[in-house]
């Protein structure tokens, strides 16, 4: 996958990645903090030799923080093991935080799936299970998010 970017963002100057590695809930807080440091380090180690024009490579270190899915079977396990890359072309960004609540009295955080879609981007996000998201947009740019949401 990183050899296709390669190909859409070779000569693209002002770039910046930004990388965040999770883990599951398996094993001490402490060795999945590293598991998902490592996992990091590998991928910033395969996008620096991708030899691109980058001004700056954010990681962020989740570890088993911030699940996309419960942890109670192999299945869900397997979609928290995971890093996420993302590559801008440097300019205004804003971070964008929402939280996804139900509409009873009680307003909980609702894990969904949604569809983000910019002027520049198009794609899914999976809100944690507190029902959080985040994710960069262009300062001045609509944004259009699509929740999926799962019973």
């Amino acid at each position: 996958m990183l050899r296709v970017e390669k190909a859409k963002l070779r000569g693209q100057k002002d770039l910046l990645v930004k990388i965040a590695a999770y883990t599951d809930d398996i094993g001490s807080f402490e060795y999945n903090e590293n598991l998902a440091k490592a996992r990091a380090e590998s991928v910033r180690n395969l996008v620096q030799a991708l030899s691109l024009d980058i001004d700056s490579i954010d990681v962020s270190i989740y570890g088993e923080r911030n699940p996309v899915a419960t942890n109670k079977d192999e299945r869900s396990r397997q979609r928290n093991r995971r890093v996420r890359i993302e590559v801008y072309k440097l300019r205004d960004l804003a971070l964008v935080k929402r939280q996804v609540l139900t509409s009873d009295d009680k307003a909980q955080g609702l894990q969904a799936e949604l569809r983000l879609q910019t002027s520049y981007r198009s794609d899914t996000l999976f809100a944690d299970t507190t029902g959080y998201i985040e994710f960069y947009a262009p300062v001045g740019e609509y944004i259009s998010l699509f929740y999926l949401f799962r019973h």
